[in-house]
């Protein structure tokens, strides 16, 4: 394998051939992307090992199960003679004692979506799914629906789809999907991660602010992503765009590709309709196509936002002028995705649902999703500030309004934020107060111990819970749980 890589202090860059049965290490080898590189790279038969501050399931699991050796923290004596080959995530800095030692080591390092490209991507046509949201299930569902209709493709995504039960797979097929993000690649490559990406097809569904620890403001996402709408493309290139948002239809001016677009006001591809199955069954999906023809897709996944998510996909479908019928199965037989309203189960007459949601965007539509799903049961919103933008008080009133549509809400104190200063911090007591002052009942604790006493305290039988977070919230999953199993 010939790779371009970094070496030393100064990120100068080199060849390397890189041989079969190379150790290539993982700097945060536990985050949802990195984990799934480190399984492709692992079937390719490379030796591969990792490190991370955090490991927790399911990913902790997933590595366990590959046979990857990990370690817990990022110290300087990670770093040794014996690694080929050292991929870098974009949770580490410059000042950490294992980037410290591996600067000074001379071994060849690079990041996550240039290694990606590199190893699979570039030999590959690749649909890439972009977006401030909505990438991890477009991405499950394309590639669902291309394995369906025959294309067999590899993937990486940044979440486990319950119909491949994995978040990556590597394959003879010529096609690969995969989630491409616009958080920033390295700290030695401060650009876009998916602007790395040499991708035949590009999906991108929406733009609006995030990532407030990498960027200040909205003009800086949008510079961030115009990045991508200006990159050299291939003449077979085509971007299928989400033009109900604002800034992509101002974005894809600038790009050379083809493109086609879709939406609920406008676009080549619409959505009209959506009639809600009962039980929790989904919703069918009125479309119509640019011919003026009216088709229908029956799918389990709930919501508008899920309705233009689903329609992204078939018109990619359209695009490659895919079996219909093929594809129409596929949306009714896709699964959805863990941790995207996942039902945990119902303990108690209560029922407990687990979501990603941390934007205030995707708060607004779960809950709304779930008043569709649960008419006439009480929508307990559970919510942990844990991402780099839900800590800060950027949102804080935008998540005062989404978390209104909750009957109850739940609000923990936001997670870890030493390195935030005073006046940039979310405020969850602050939210809290907020909505007993409007007459919403809402709640505040500061450990995950007292929350599930409070909650114990407030529920009852019939009410629907949803756990917003983007990472593990303690535990309190399992925590909920068991609080409300019947004991003897």
């Amino acid at each position: 394998m010939h790779l371009k890589i970094h070496r030393g202090p100064d990120s100068d860059i080199y060849s390397i051939n890189l041989k079969p049965s190379a150790t290539i290490y993982i700097m945060g080898v536990c985050g949802t992307a990195m984990s799934s590189l480190a399984g492709l790279l692992k079937k390719m038969g490379y030796n591969v090992r990792g490190s991370d501050n955090h490991f927790y399931p399911p990913v902790s699991e997933e590595l366990k199960k590959m046979g990857i050796f990990t370690i817990h923290g990022y110290k300087a004596e990670n770093i040794h003679s014996g690694l080929d080959l050292v991929i870098v995530g974009n949770v580490i800095s410059r000042n950490m004692p294992e980037a410290q030692a591996l600067l000074k080591s001379g071994l060849p390092y690079i990041s996550l979506p240039s290694a990606l490209n590199s190893f699979i991507i570039g030999t590959k046509t690749g649909v890439m799914i972009c977006g401030t949201h909505g990438k991890t299930t477009v991405s499950c569902l394309s590639a669902w629906v291309l394995q369906e209709c025959g294309l067999n493709p590899g993937f990486m995504i940044g979440g486990v789809a319950e119909n491949f039960d994995r978040s990556f797979h590597l394959n003879d097929s010529h096609w690969f999907v995969l989630e491409g993000d616009e958080y920033d690649t390295a700290f030695f490559e401060k650009t876009p991660k998916c602007i790395h990406y040499n991708a035949t097809y590009t999906l991108l569904n929406n733009i609006e602010f995030d990532h407030a620890d990498i960027y200040q403001d909205i003009k800086e996402v949008e510079r961030a992503f115009r990045l991508l709408m200006e990159k050299k493309v291939s003449p077979a290139s085509c971007l299928i765009a989400g033009i109900d948002s604002p800034l992509v239809e101002k974005l894809i001016s600038f790009t050379k590709q083809k493109v086609i677009t879709y939406g609920l006001k406008k676009g080549d591809w619409r959505l009209l309709d959506r009639t809600i199955l009962s039980e929790g069954r989904g919703q069918i999906l009125q479309i119509r196509n640019p011919d003026q023809s009216i088709t229908e897709i029956q799918t389990s996944l709930h919501g508008e936002y899920n309705g233009l998510n689903v329609l992204a996909v078939w018109s990619l479908v359209c695009l490659l002028k895919l079996d219909q019928k093929k594809a129409l199965s596929a949306f009714r037989s896709f699964l959805g995705v863990r941790r995207r309203f996942q039902v945990l189960g119902e303990f108690s007459g209560i029922t407990l649902v687990e979501d990603f949601a941390h934007h205030p965007t995707a708060v607004r539509s779960v809950l709304q999703s779930a008043g569709e799903i649960y008419p006439g049961r009480r929508i307990i919103a559970l919510f942990e500030p844990r991402s780099n933008t839900s800590r800060r008080n950027i949102f804080q009133k935008d998540y005062e309004n989404a978390l209104s549509l909750a009957d109850c809400v739940f609000c923990m104190e936001a997670y870890d934020t030493s390195r935030i200063s005073e006046q940039e911090r979310f405020s969850s007591r602050q939210l809290v107060d907020n909505l007993h002052q409007k007459g919403h009942s809402a709640f505040y604790a500061n450990s995950i111990k007292d929350m599930t006493l409070i909650i114990q305290k407030q529920v009852m039988e019939g009410d629907v819970i949803i756990i917003m977070s983007n990472g593990d919230f303690g535990g309190i999953y399992s925590l909920l749980q068991e609080a409300f199993s019947p004991h003897p």
